[in-house]
C-alpha cells in the first residue's frame, strides 16, 4: 500500500467523521418539536426572499422603499405574448378562491419566479443538499465551491414565524378543490357582473332576464373561461412533496434577529465550509439527488442547458 493510497484513505476517512459529527449537532439541537430547515450555498446578509434581494440590489433602492418594489414585482407578471396576468385577476375575472394569489405564488416560486416566499423545508438533509448543489444542475455540480455555506435551523413555534408559515402542499390541495367546485357558482356571478357592467343593474332584472343570461350555454362559455386560470398554473404538487416543502412569507422580505453566534448551541446557523461542501454532496445524494427533487416536466426542462454545457461535446457521455 503506498503512501499516497495511505493519505487519501485517511483523508477520506477524516471526511467522513466530519459529516457525521456535522449530522450529529444537528440532530442533536433539533431533537425537541418540530423544525424547519434552509440551506444556502453562501453567507448571505439576511434569510430573505429571492425577491427582497433582488430588489434592495437595485441601484436606486433601499430598506425604506424595498417594499413598494417588492410589492410591484410580486404583484404583476407576464405570461404570453404580450399578455399581462395579475394574481388578483385574469380576463377580467375575479379571483376564483380565496388564496388564489397565493397559490399562483407557491406554483410559480417553485418554477424560478421570484415571490417573497423564502423556501424551506422539513428535512435536514434536503436543505444540506441545495446548501452544496448548483440548482438547477444534473448531474449534480458544487455550489460556490470557494465558499462557506451555511444551514438554517428554526423551529416551527417561534415566535419570528408565527402567522408567517404557509403549508404549499395543503394551499394547492385546498385551492384545487374550491377552484373545482366553486366553477359554476363563479361563473353565474361572472355573467351577471358583465351584465351589470353594460349598465342594466342585475338587481332591476326580471327572473326571465335572468334565467336567459344564466342560461347554461352561458354557464357552461363561462365555465371554460375560468378553467383557463388551471393553463396558467403548472402541477408543482410532486416537487412540494419530495422537496417537503414549507415556506416563510416574512412582511419585510427577511426574518428578523437570525442568531448566528460562535456559540453553537445558541445559533440559528450552521457553518458548512466550503471544503465539506462536495462530500456532503456525494453523501446525501445516496437518498436524495436533483431527479427526486424535482421530479417534474419543468425540473427536466431545466437542466437541459447545464446538461449540455458539461458533457463535453458529447464525449463523456460516449465514453461512459
Amino acid at each position: 500500500m503506498n503512501r499516497a493510497y495511505r493519505e487519501s484513505t485517511m483523508n477520506q476517512s477524516l471526511t467522513m467523521t466530519k459529516i457525521e459529527e456535522l449530522e450529529k449537532e444537528i440532530e442533536s439541537r433539533t431533537s425537541d418539536g418540530e423544525w424547519i430547515f434552509r440551506g444556502e450555498s453562501k453567507l448571505n446578509e439576511k434569510v430573505s426572499s429571492t425577491l427582497y434581494r433582488k430588489c434592495i440590489e437595485l441601484p436606486k433602492t433601499n430598506q425604506s422603499n424595498v417594499d413598494k418594489t417588492m410589492e410591484l414585482a410580486e404583484g404583476l407578471t407576464q405570461v404570453g405574448i404580450g399578455g399581462g396576468f395579475s394574481l388578483g385577476s385574469y380576463r377580467g375575472l375575479p379571483p376564483p378562491t380565496p388564496n388564489w394569489g397565493l397559490y399562483v405564488s407557491i406554483a410559480a416560486q417553485h418554477l424560478g419566479y421570484k415571490a417573497n416566499l423564502i423556501d424551506f423545508t422539513k428535512d435536514f438533509k434536503i436543505a444540506l443538499f441545495f446548501a452544496c448543489c448548483v440548482i438547477p444542475s444534473f448531474p449534480t455540480r458544487v455550489a460556490d465551491e470557494d465558499e462557506s455555506g451555511r444551514l438554517i435551523m428554526l423551529r416551527k413555534d417561534d415566535e419570528r414565524l408565527r402567522e408567517h408559515l404557509i403549508e404549499p402542499e395543503e394551499i394547492i390541495s385546498n385551492e384545487s378543490a374550491l377552484l373545482r367546485e366553486a366553477e359554476e357558482s363563479v361563473a353565474i356571478d361572472h355573467i351577471k357582473k358583465n351584465y351589470d357592467s353594460l349598465s342594466r343593474p342585475i338587481s332591476g332584472a326580471s327572473e326571465e332576464v335572468i334565467r336567459q343570461i344564466t342560461s347554461p350555454d352561458r354557464i357552461e362559455i363561462a365555465r371554460q373561461s375560468l378553467q383557463s386560470w388551471w393553463s396558467l398554473i403548472p402541477d408543482v404538487t410532486s416537487r412540494v412533496k419530495a422537496q417537503k416543502s414549507i415556506f416563510v412569507k416574512p412582511p419585510k422580505g427577511y426574518i428578523p434577529r437570525i442568531k448566528n453566534s460562535s456559540q453553537s448551541g445558541n445559533s440559528d446557523i450552521i457553518e458548512i465550509p466550503a471544503n465539506l461542501k462536495k462530500s456532503i454532496l456525494d453523501y446525501v445524494s445516496y437518498k436524495i439527488n436533483y431527479i427526486t427533487l424535482f421530479a417534474d416536466f419543468f425540473g427536466h426542462l431545466a437542466t437541459q442547458d447545464d446538461l449540455i454545457k458539461i458533457s463535453d461535446g458529447g464525449i463523456r457521455w460516449l465514453q461512459i
